[in-house]
């Protein structure tokens, strides 16, 4: 299946996944996908935030979400975002 969807054979999938190139437009249904999938919502009443972030490695998807939303913080194995910041992502207010 790999060969046929023209990736290397067996391999770590984070050192070769690529944000695709997309129209600008585009750019967020492609994140909904990667959400759906590997992303959470959370939220911490004991501090009253709002957390959302979506798991994975690739330091390149990881950094084209960071530039997408002009926000957040890249960790070892995910993207999240905290407080307003992460309410105006929900709920675009």
């Amino acid at each position: 299946m790999a060969r046929h969807l023209g990736l290397p054979g067996p391999c770590k999938k984070s050192a070769i996944l690529k944000f695709p190139e997309l129209q600008e437009n585009l750019k967020i249904y492609f994140i909904r996908g990667l959400f759906e999938g590997d992303g959470s919502i959370s939220y911490h009443s004991k501090y009253n935030y709002l957390r959302i972030s979506i798991a994975g490695t690739s330091v390149s998807i990881k950094e084209s979400i960071f530039d997408y939303f002009k926000c957040g913080h890249i960790g070892a194995d995910s993207w999240q975002v905290t407080g307003k910041k992460a309410l105006f992502i929900v709920t675009g207010k």
